[in-house]
């Protein structure tokens, strides 16, 4: 019998993924309470100033993006394609 140590890299790949997805989702419920504690208006400034930061890096960077969102879509879908296989 062959050992298929592709096959384990993936399940291990995939396990690890979707344990850090359930991480986040915790985190995110645990300090959900305390972010609604927070006065609207500084929620409000904290989110302009946010979008204001993001938005000069994405314009100044603009292909760097467009290149590494191109190459995220074939990555994701390479491994889609390889999980069908």
């Amino acid at each position: 019998m062959a050992i298929d140590f592709f096959l384990i890299y993936r399940l291990l790949l995939t396990g690890l993924s979707v344990y850090n997805v359930i991480r986040v989702a915790r985190s995110v419920a645990q300090y959900k309470p305390m972010y609604d504690r927070v006065p609207l208006w500084l929620r409000r400034f904290i989110t302009d100033r946010g979008r204001e930061f993001f938005g000069r890096a994405l314009l100044l960077n603009r292909t760097e993006v467009a290149i590494n969102l191109v190459l995220l879509i074939v990555l994701i879908t390479l491994t889609l394609i390889n999980w069908l296989i």
